[in-house]
């Protein structure tokens, strides 16, 4: 009688409990009720009359009735804690005494190498153990605990939830003794403490293998609202496969693994549930809480960090320690103890201090310490392999015939595990996967039965695989495959092993689908392969292997050149195949049994393993090339090449492809190399040819000679508008090919004489600030045009000082060097004295009397560069206060200009500066100028000091002490003055486009025409002349003295922003005849270093021209 659908609802109502279903057995009768069937009226009267014990037993949840975590992120910087190395600091393992854990009764209950070592062997491993005895639990008061420094206390992280309260599960009472029981053990122990929170749980029992009983609390609410931890413990074939042909492991497991890891006090709370003692939480990692095997797994991944994965591999809190992989001929360092024993002893001693640093305790009796092969994760690993095991075969054997389509999915969810041990898996089980189709029929028959019986009596007698080795000395890996015209294919990876014996590694095979079945022989055999290599992709990418094979349509198939290809489809399907190392060899059909009987088994409609579209999967993976379809598999004529076209390492790989001989004097890594390359490229009509990594593009040409590679650069870039380096690069890298390309196209391009004259590219030079440190020291000089007055005034000579930013000025009606030369003298020297420097510009203005008056009065004259006012920036910048100050008094009438000049200056020289913290008349006269204000209302500037200085003495220290200030004004306007314009300077160098290399004496130059920037006549004459050679560049300044390239230096200064480097063609053309000799073969389209390309790749709308070498 099967249950009703709604027995879950029914078993929920009754003990508030949908996870676990109950047997009852009569103690007074000795006989068996199961009452999991039995209605819900008649479960309560069989309850009430008789006493029963209980047994308990799991069952499995619907996927839509289980419990998931969320999936969101953890807020920003949250991370593990604790630190990610240690283990040189000191232990917080127990120190406890030797011998009070490792009792003579509990090291003879030890498995620790049975008849397998030596007595010597074993006290060895028994020393370890004693040295670190503080590691070793054998009950619940001998349990370690992590140290906090490699993990601190858990802490739940949760989404924002109210708190449940959940009712208990009704427990009969035997089962509640027992749970009051271990409760108050783990009070005792720590593992609980009382709460008051206001979360509660339910908790249950589940008995283990021993009769005892685990106390499991229910995180299910705890679950729905915690954040995931991704983690997860390694894959369990990657792991088993690890300990498979060691002669000697060892299995360790930890106590009480969960309880050895603290909960953080802040997340107890949401683990509290009701006993019969009073709420209690817990303090240790829960059981059964979703992130507890992710968390377990970092912590121990942290704590034998420094043996993983070579010596040790970690399954949550189990722990496979491997030895060495050879025994040495039993070898012995000791008397009694053999090399391979010592070796992997001293690998379990670094575990044993590793766990015991950390405060972690291994389970005693649950270890298996130095044995010859141990069972893990369903696999028993051992010298000679691996193999399924012995229970879960028998499991698998005692399967019965499967009534339901879920009975059928459990079995063969069980043998799938051991797929690899069986030769043509796919093929054998196919009858039963039939009823898993969609819209199928559950009807279990004579072919599924038949299958059934198949797989237990195949995996009965399944091999011991090996593992495979991939060290340096490691011997051949062969794969053998196989591939029928009408059932499917099959594969056999494979290794030779020390004693001359190969032996298999893995088994796989699969079945043709029914377009697959359409295939041709040639198609099949290839397909075939394909598919093997698809699935040992793990253990062959970058590895050399050995492929046996009975088609000899296959091997002929496999030595053709690339560029020998039969159709589209076997093209796409070889280049994958090509990405592996291998070689080929026909082995007769007799001789290749394995591989062939797996894909030679009985037919089926059905692969399940082909879910999913190889085509796709190959075409996410590799590049296809668009060719002509051939409908037919046809021989292509020999391959032949222009060896006179190509050089160096083009020659070579264009001989390969021609021959496919290897060349003489190749290491096997350079041969195994240019194998790899040669893949990527083609020989048609005598040339080479890159295949284009873009699907559907055309391959390139291979240009092998200096001459034909600058010939096709100046096709395209002197004959197309003359663009820039990407537009040319792009356009020559669609049609060839060479190492180098892209810095050709660059220097190329840069070297051009149009593009240079034509650039838009500018430099500035960096700024070099100059400093004065007393006032007028350092003048500047410039004339302002203004509008002409009824009298004839139209310009302003001003002279402003560097420092303190004084500034005299003067009307004038004519602007020559007689009216500046009077002003200077007039209104600078007779009022303040002589200046050190005075700097100008190269204006008439500034010559002949102005020149000589500066020499006579020894004033150094500094001319600044044309078109670059910047030089003399202090009085070209404050002109605009002076004109705004004019605009404004004149109002209306601009005539009066000259009358306010005076009172514009005035106003000028009482500004306080930003750049000094001043104005220029404090710093000048050592005091405030008296305002019209400061006498109408009084200010401390107009206090009568008359009765404060009453005698010469007192005058003379007021005085000194008005001198002082001033002093120190002038110093500190000095130093503000400083940090301005280094201020300014850092924000000029940041902000501008900097030149990157600097300009030297003797380098070429093109020189900017400044004068076509206010010109809307001229767009077509080039922005830059020359070019020039630097003749001198004075220290700590931003202009240059240039020459004409015969030596005949120009006249006056250039500023370094009308300058830029000029590239000859000459150096391009010089490298021509350059041949590179290296043998390495260019596998990538862009082998440039990039270079500084800015005023090459804007030089995209240049007049082209016909090359010319300017320097001729």
């Amino acid at each position: 009688m099967r249950p009703p659908e709604n027995y879950d609802y029914y078993n929920y109502d009754y003990y508030n409990c949908d996870i676990y279903n109950y047997d009852y057995y009569d103690l007074a009768h000795a006989r068996s009720i199961t009452i999991e069937y039995t209605p819900i009226s008649t479960l309560r009267n069989v309850l009430s009359r008789r006493q029963w014990e209980v047994y308990v037993r799991t069952l499995y949840k619907r996927k839509d009735r289980k419990v998931t975590p969320v999936n969101i992120a953890l807020p920003d910087g949250i991370r593990p804690g604790g630190q990610a190395n240690f283990g040189n600091g000191p232990g917080s393992g127990k120190l406890v005494p030797k011998g009070s854990r490792l009792t003579p009764e509990r090291l003879a209950k030890l498995q620790i190498g049975g008849d397998f070592l030596s007595t010597p062997e074993k006290q060895l491993f028994i020393n370890i153990l004693f040295e670190y005895e503080g590691a070793i639990a054998f009950d619940d008061s001998e349990m370690g605990l992590l140290n906090p420094e490699i993990e601190p206390p858990v802490k739940i992280p949760t989404i924002p939830h109210e708190p449940w309260q959940q009712q208990n599960i009704r427990l009969p009472r035997a089962m509640q003794q027992e749970a009051t029981k271990q409760v108050r053990e783990k009070l005792q122990h720590g593992l609980l403490e009382y709460s008051n929170g206001p979360y509660r749980s339910r908790y249950f029992l589940v008995e283990k293998k021993d009769g005892n009983y685990r106390f499991i609390n229910d995180v299910q609410p705890l679950n729905k609202v915690t954040i995931r931890d991704s983690g997860m413990p390694p894959a369990v074939d990657e792991f088993s496969e690890d300990f498979a042909c060691h002669p000697i492991v060892t299995g360790v497991d930890y106590y009480s693994s969960y309880n050895e890891i603290l909960l953080d006090p802040c997340s107890r709370d949401l683990t509290a549930f009701l006993t019969e003692v009073g709420l209690v939480r817990q303090t240790r990692l829960p059981q059964g809480w979703c992130n507890s095997v992710a968390t377990f797994q970092r912590v121990v991944g942290k704590v034998h960090c420094k043996q993983i994965p070579h010596q040790v591999r970690l399954f949550i809190d189990d722990a496979g320690i491997k030895g060495p992989k050879s025994r040495y001929n039993d070898e012995e360092i000791s008397p009694g103890i053999r090399r391979f024993v010592y070796e992997h002893a001293e690998i379990f001693r670094q575990f044993m201090q590793d766990a015991w640093v950390a405060g972690l305790t291994i389970a005693g009796f649950k270890s298996a310490i130095g044995m010859p092969g141990i069972d893990i994760v369903g696999m028993v690993c051992d010298y000679n392999g691996r193999r399924p095991e012995v229970k879960k075969v028998q499991k698998i054997v005692d399967w019965p015939a499967p009534r339901t389509l879920k009975q059928a999915r459990g079995f063969l969810g069980l043998v799938v595990y051991y797929r690899i041990f069986i030769q043509g898996f796919s093929t054998i089980a196919a009858p039963i996967y039939q009823l898993f189709r969609k819209n199928a029929i559950f009807e279990w028959g004579a072919e599924q039965q038949s299958a059934m019986d198949r797989l237990k009596t195949v995996i009965t007698t399944a091999p011991v695989l090996v593992s495979v080795d991939f060290s340096p000395s490691a011997l051949p890996i062969i794969l053998h495959t196989d591939a029928s015209t009408t059932i499917g294919w099959g594969a056999i990876l494979s290794q030779l092993q020390s004693d001359g014996n190969l032996r298999p590694a893995r088994y796989e095979s699969g079945i043709w689908n029914d377009i697959e079945r359409k295939y041709d022989a040639v198609k099949l055999e290839c397909r075939g392969l394909l598919k093997a290599l698809r699935k040992f992709r793990f253990w062959l990418y970058g590895r050399h292997f050995k492929l046996e094979t009975d088609a000899q349509t296959l091997v002929w198939l496999l030595n053709q050149p690339p560029n020998d290809l039969p159709n589209a489809m076997i093209t796409r399907w070889l280049t994958y195949i090509r990405l592996f190392d291998f070689d080929v060899k026909h082995v007769a059909g007799n001789k290749n049994g394995g591989a062939d009987a797996l894909s030679r088994r009985g037919i089926s409609e059905l692969d399940p393993e082909e879910d999913e579209d190889v085509d796709g999967y190959f075409d996410s993976k590799i590049y296809s090339i668009t060719y002509d379809t051939l409908d037919t598999l046809q021989v292509i004529g020999r391959v032949w090449l222009l060896q006179g076209e190509y050089e160096g390492s083009d020659l070579m790989l264009g001989q390969y492809l021609e021959t496919l001989q290897r060349p003489e004097g190749l290491s096997e890594t350079e041969y195994r190399e240019l194998k790899r390359k040669s893949k990527g490229f083609l020989v048609r009509d005598g040339l080479l040819f890159k295949r284009s990594r873009k699907r559907g593009m055309p391959p390139k040409r291979v240009l092998g000679r200096r001459q034909q590679r600058l010939d096709a650069i100046r096709g395209i870039h002197d004959e197309v508008a003359h663009r820039g380096v990407p537009t040319t690069f792009e356009n020559v890298s669609r049609r060839y090919q060479w190492k180098g390309l892209y810095e050709d196209v660059r220097e190329f391009v840069k070297s051009c004489l149009e593009c240079q004259k034509r650039a838009r590219i500018r430099y500035e030079e960096p700024l070099h600030p100059t400093f004065s440190l007393t006032a007028l020291e350092k003048i500047g000089i410039d004339v302002v045009f203004m509008p002409e007055t009824k009298d004839g005034f139209k310009f302003i000579v001003i002279a402003r000082c560097d420092l303190t930013g004084w500034v005299e000025g003067r009307a004038l009606k004519e602007n020559n060097s007689r009216n500046v030369a009077k002003f200077l003298f007039e209104d600078v020297v007779c009022r303040h004295g002589c200046p050190l420097k005075a700097v100008m510009d190269g204006g008439s203005e500034n010559l002949k009397f102005s020149k000589e008056l500066l020499e006579d009065y020894k004033i150094k004259r500094t001319v600044i560069s044309a078109y670059h006012p910047q030089s003399n920036g202090l009085v070209e910048r404050g002109h605009s206060a002076i004109v705004n100050s004019l605009s404004k008094y004149c109002s209306n009438n601009i005539d009066e200009w000259p009358t306010y000049l005076p009172l514009a200056l005035w106003a000028d020289r009482i500004t306080v500066r930003r750049t000094t913290g001043f104005s220029a008349f404090e710093l000048l006269y050592g005091r405030d100028c008296l305002l019209p204000i400061d006498l109408s209302l009084p200010s401390w500037s107009v206090v009568d000091w008359e009765g404060e200085v009453t005698d010469h003495e007192s005058l003379i220290l007021a005085r000194i002490r008005q001198l002082d200030q001033r002093n120190l004004h002038e110093a500190q306007a000095a130093k503000n003055l400083r940090n301005s314009r280094l201020g300014n300077k850092a924000d000029f160098d940041a902000s501008k486009r900097i030149r990157p290399q600097k300009l030297n004496v003797g380098d070429l130059v093109l020189l900017h025409n400044t004068i076509l920037e206010h010109s809307h006549s001229r767009k077509l004459d080039d922005k830059w002349r020359g070019p020039y050679r630097i003749r001198e560049i004075p220290p700590d300044s931003t202009f240059y003295r240039l020459e004409e390239l015969d030596g005949t230096p120009l006249a006056a200064t250039f500023a370094g922003n009308r300058l830029k480097r000029f590239y000859s063609r000459r150096e391009l053309d010089a490298d021509r005849e350059e041949v590179s000799n290296t043998i390495r073969v260019s596998n990538g389209e862009n082998d440039g270093d990039g270079g500084n390309l800015e005023e090459a790749n804007e030089d995209r709308d240049g007049v082209g021209i016909e090359n010319m070498d300017i320097l001729t």
